[in-house]
């Protein structure tokens, strides 16, 4: 979890090590963000529909 974050703050602040692969690192976090912005919107439809379900059945 600490490299994860440790990498994305080098993302934002490159000017901190050098070593690090700057071309690399940006094209991962961003295909990383739109995986988890995909499940994210997902696991949040499937809990909005199980969460509405009951209503629709009384009301309509």
């Amino acid at each position: 979890m600490s490299k994860i974050t440790y990498n994305f703050m080098s993302v934002i602040a490159p000017e901190g090590d050098g070593k690090l692969q700057f071309k690399f690192e940006p094209k991962l976090f961003l295909f990383l963000f739109k995986v988890s912005k995909a499940v994210m919107l997902l696991y949040l439809s499937a809990v909005f529909c199980f969460m509405i379900r009951p209503f629709c059945r009384k009301y309509f």
